[in-house]
Formats: structure tokens, sequence, C-alpha cells
């Protein structure tokens, strides 16, 4: 047997095992979403979905050649539950922070449209993640204040992008006022982070490596008296300082 054929058994072997484990994983996902009751509202999350989504999302991102460089780490506080707002440039920015983050139990606040993606919605829903419909001010009233009780109970903290959508241009969306109240009535820390690189991950993975850096950037007090446009302020200043700063270098 020629060094050639050897080189093919054990490249289509490895290539082989590979699949297979994905293929478990996602039937492990599958049957994980099966066990789910959509009509039921949790009262806590559950460890394993936790941490079986944290691993999966860590996955994702090797598989999809990506590299986070992670700065700030230290500013995340340990004591507390928070409030995570950063800029919102892809669908892969909550993969990110579960994957890098995961250890700090981040749920968020995120668009109707993820709860209608089979699968993905049940885990989700088991996860405590909270839909909001901006276009429905009671709905999203009701949204805020289940986030509310959601941090205020110890349960675990909240993520949401202030802009309320992706931005395709690139370029920093004007706020949503409203989300900082999550922070303010829960008496809990905003936590302002900042992504860049993470929009070019779909047109390179899996062959060219992205590298996302990823900032936490400053930890904004609630407990002194605060307006959620004054938090909402520092926060998008924070951030746009971030990405102006990215561009000039």
């Amino acid at each position: 047997m020629s060094d050639l054929e050897i080189f093919s058994i054990i490249l289509l072997s490895i290539v082989g095992v590979v699949l297979a484990y994905v293929i478990c994983h996602v039937l492990t996902l599958v049957i994980m979403a099966l066990c789910v009751d959509m009509k039921r509202e949790y009262a806590r999350t559950n460890k394993f979905y936790e941490r079986f989504l944290n691993y999966t999302a860590w996955l994702i991102l090797k598989f999809s050649n990506v590299k986070v460089v992670l700065r700030g780490r230290e500013k995340i506080p340990t004591d507390t539950r928070f409030l995570y707002v950063a800029n919102h440039l892809s669908n892969f920015d909550p993969i990110i922070v579960r994957a890098i983050l995961g250890n700090y139990d981040i749920n968020f606040i995120s668009k109707p449209q993820n709860f209608k993606i089979p699968v993905l919605k049940q885990l989700i829903h088991r996860m405590k993640f909270l839909p909001i419909d901006r276009d429905n001010a009671r709905s999203s009233l009701k949204t805020l204040n289940k986030a509310i009780e959601y941090v205020k109970n110890d349960e675990g903290s909240m993520g949401v992008y202030p802009e309320g959508m992706r931005s395709k241009s690139g370029d920093l969306l004007p706020f949503h006022d409203g989300v900082f109240k999550v922070a303010i009535k829960a008496n809990v820390p905003v936590v302002v982070g900042c992504m860049i690189g993470q929009e070019k991950i779909k047109k390179r993975a899996p062959f060219r490596r992205t590298i996302v850096y990823f900032d936490i950037l400053e930890v904004l007090p609630t407990k002194e008296k605060v307006s959620s446009h004054e938090l909402s302020e520092k926060a998008r200043t924070l951030i746009e300082n971030k990405l102006n700063e990215s561009k000039e270098s």
C-alpha cells in the first residue's frame, strides 16, 4: 500500500469521525428540543441545557474558523447580575457571548423571528431567552418586566442589543433607551461590550480565519439616580468611540 493510499485512508477516517460527531451532536440538540414544552413558562434555566449550548456555541466558532480576542474580562462583576449591552453586526454576536462568557449566564432579549425557527425556538425558550416585539408597546413592556424579574430573582444576567436590529452598514444605530430600565429597576450595573470584525465570519467561514475583537469597555453603575436615557447615551458613546478608534488604527 502506497503512502498516498495510507494518507487517503487516514484522511477519510478523520472526516468520518468528525461527521459522525457532528451528526450525534445535532441529534442531541433535536432530542433536547423535543423535551421542551413551549407552553410552559419555566421557573429557572436548566444547567445541562446551558452547558451544552455553551459548548455548541464554542463548536460553531471552531468550525467557522473564528478566533475571539477578549479584552477587559476582569471588568465584569462576579458578585452581582448585570445587563449586558453591545453593538450588533452579526447573528454570531450572541453565539460569541455564549461561547466566551458562558459562565456568566447571559441570556438575551431576542427578536420574535428567532422563536419561529424549529429546534432553536425550543432551546432558547428553555434557556429563558425573551422575545420582544418593538412594534407593540404593550408586548415590549411585558418583556422588559419579565427581564427585570429574571435579573432581580438572580436567575441570570440579561443581554440586549439596544439598536434593536443588526446594523447592515456597520455604523452604530440609535439606541432604544427603554431596555436600560432593566438595569435600573433590577438595581444592577450595565456591562458595555463592543465587538469588531464579526460581520466578516459569514463570508470567510470555514476556510479563512476571522479574528473578532471583543472588548468589555466599562461597567456603568445604576445605584445613583440615573435615567435610562443617560445610561443609553453613556453606553452608546463608549461603543461609538471604540468603533471609531478601530477604524483609525
